[in-house]
């Protein structure tokens, strides 16, 4: 218990500290390890133990990815999954395959350290992308296109391997396990998930029992990830095809919101055993050498990868963007240079020193694609990474940020009635999906002062937010607050809090994104109860005044909880005492009561 209280306070200082400092959290949890572990405190000594365990961490996250990717969408990558991941790990294979020679390994060592070192982080590449928010970026999808590809290859690897294995290795290696038998465990997995998943989830519904839900989530994940450790593929493979198997299913957000406490935490402790497994004895004999070679390694790997991504199309930052993301050596390479030992194909020291450069790529990876991030902004003149998509010249024309639920319908309107709208969307799939429907829309996150610029904010009659992230819609307020004071807003609110959130900074326009949605139900519901439909409207037009009269009477002790509690009270005895006024109220009383507001 002391232990776990002790890893727990590391990562409340380091993890917000790495955060902080601009290296990502990543970094923190490796530094959490690295004090931990051997090298360090000693307070784990056992770290071969946890790294199986922190496994997890990966597996639950190659799920929730798949969870997110339908079969046809990922048909669309395949042209990047075969044609650059195959291209990538080739490359640089063959170009570490001639580092590793002329340091003095014999040709089959060395074509196993290439082979190891070409593959990359999945855990901290997806990592990476994610916290720069580029996932959904070209750069995202072609270096998530190669991290399959590279744990798809696990199947022939690690037969290679078993072909590479010498007659004076330990008799009592793993035997590899035959490829058809592989081959066959996975298409039982992809059968068997579309055959029984969802009835068995319907089954798990019926008993209306969230735990239930969870331990059927954790039996799907966890059993696709032992069968394909049973077969000597990657788990994280067989749990990514689950996730794509069941990307249709109607249980699937219910599904991520199972998973996710869960990959979150594993996460953690994955990057954390990977500290662990520095050998600091080893690093501090030749420190600088160590990381010379880490540098040359990984800036061989970057220039590979550059290469690349021009000939596959990508440019600019995206091109720079996906050749730093992948430029770490992969926790697979821990496995793969493991069973070499034991296959008598590398020695035990050689395997050490791999090793020790594959955890210092981890822990550079982040600070390295920090330094391209810099570089490119400070020259760039024309693309910073990609903010925004080019925005035409517009005048008397409405900014619509966010064109998700609300702000869609808002801009079709506004469209019929022929007026100007620019549209604006951090989701490139909505912008995408938007153009196909005939309407302009445009990429980027509309809290950004040179985006609304471009969008012509200064120019504009309205702005409308309909964004989901009300962070980023407080931020857009007080930035057009600031820069365009005379522009005028009508935003979307969650809830009162949010309501009183914005009203405060002065917004005069504030809708409740469900408040009128269920004023239309509640008068379908006093229709059906049998009230006519001018008293249903009535009645309804009625709780409507005294709601928003109580909001704005409130407004200036929304943050008195105890004043607001107490109004809340008083208003529904005046809520009850002006129902009681229609004619219609004593019918309604009769039949279903009074109920608090």
């Amino acid at each position: 218990m002391i232990l776990l209280l002790t890893l727990l306070a590391l990562s409340l200082i380091l993890v917000p500290l790495s955060i902080r400092l601009g290296v990502g959290m990543v970094v923190g949890f490796l530094l959490v390890g690295l004090i931990a572990g051997p090298s360090g405190m000693s307070w784990i000594v056992d770290t071969h133990s946890v790294m199986e365990i922190s496994e997890l961490g990966v597996v639950f996250l190659l799920f929730l990815i798949g969870l997110e990717l339908e079969p046809k969408n990922l048909w669309k990558l395949r042209k990047q999954l075969f044609g650059l991941g195959s291209a990538q790990m080739f490359l640089v294979s063959l170009a570490l395959f001639g580092v590793a020679v002329l340091f003095g390994l014999q040709w089959k060592a060395a074509l196993v350290a290439g082979i190891g070192l070409s593959l990359s982080s999945t855990a901290i590449a997806l990592q990476l992308l994610e916290e720069k928010e580029l996932r959904q970026t070209p750069a995202g999808h072609a270096g998530f296109a190669v991290l399959l590809f590279q744990d798809i290859a696990v199947i022939p690897l690690m037969a290679l391997l078993a072909i590479f294995k010498t007659s004076s290795a330990d008799g009592g290696a793993e035997q590899a396990i035959p490829i058809w038998q592989s081959l066959a465990a996975l298409l039982g997995l992809i059968v068997g998930g579309l055959t029984l998943s969802r009835p068995i989830f319907r089954l798990v519904a019926r008993a209306k029992l969230r735990e239930v839900f969870l331990i059927a989530s954790l039996f799907i994940v966890l059993g696709a990830a032992a069968l394909m450790h049973a077969v000597g593929l990657s788990m994280a493979l067989g749990t990514f095809v689950a996730g794509v198997i069941l990307a249709n299913s109607e249980y699937r957000f219910e599904l991520e919101a199972a998973i996710e406490p869960f990959k979150g935490l594993f996460m953690g402790l994955f990057f954390a055993s990977v500290g662990m497994g520095l050998d600091l004895h080893l690093f501090t004999e030749r420190p600088v050498f160590w990381i010379a070679l880490t540098w040359v390694l990984m800036t061989a790997k970057v220039g590979i990868h550059w290469g690349l991504a021009r000939i596959f199309g990508l440019k600019g930052f995206d091109r720079g963007a996906f050749s730093f993301s992948i430029a770490q050596i992969g926790e697979f390479a821990f496995v793969f240079f493991m069973v070499a030992v034991s296959y008598g194909i590398l020695d035990p020291v050689t395997s050490q020193a791999l090793t020790l450069v594959a955890i210092l790529s981890m822990l550079f990876s982040t600070p390295a694609f920090q330094f391209f991030e810099s570089v490119f902004c400070y020259f760039s003149d024309t693309h910073k990474k990609k903010p925004f998509d080019p925005i035409p010249e517009n005048s008397d024309h409405v900014i619509i940020a966010g064109y998700g639920r609300m702000g869609g319908v808002i801009g079709r309107m506004l469209v019929a009635r022929k007026v100007k709208i620019t549209a604006l969307d951090l989701d490139p799939n909505q912008v995408e999906l938007v153009t196909r429907f005939g309407f302009k829309g445009f990429y980027g996150n509309a809290a950004r002062l040179d985006l609304m610029r471009a969008a012509g904010a200064a120019r504009a009659k309205i702005l409308v937010v309909a964004m989901d992230d009300m962070d980023d819609a407080v931020k857009l307020v007080d930035l057009v607050k600031m820069h365009f004071p005379k522009l005028k807003m009508v935003v979307r609110c969650r809830n009162r809090q949010d309501y009183y959130v914005f009203r405060k900074r002065g917004v005069q326009h504030v809708v409740r994104e469900t408040f009128a949605g269920s004023l239309q139900m509640s008068e379908m519901v006093l229709e059906q109860l049998g009230h006519s439909k001018q008293e249903s409207h009535e009645m309804v037009e009625r709780f409507k005044k005294h709601d928003e009269s109580l909001l704005e009477e409130m407004l200036p002790h929304a943050e008195n909880e105890s004043r607001l509690i107490a109004r809340s009270q008083q208003a529904r005895q005046q809520l009850a005492a002006l129902m009681e006024s229609d004619q219609g109220s004593p019918k309604l009383e009769s039949q279903v009561g009074t109920t608090p507001t």
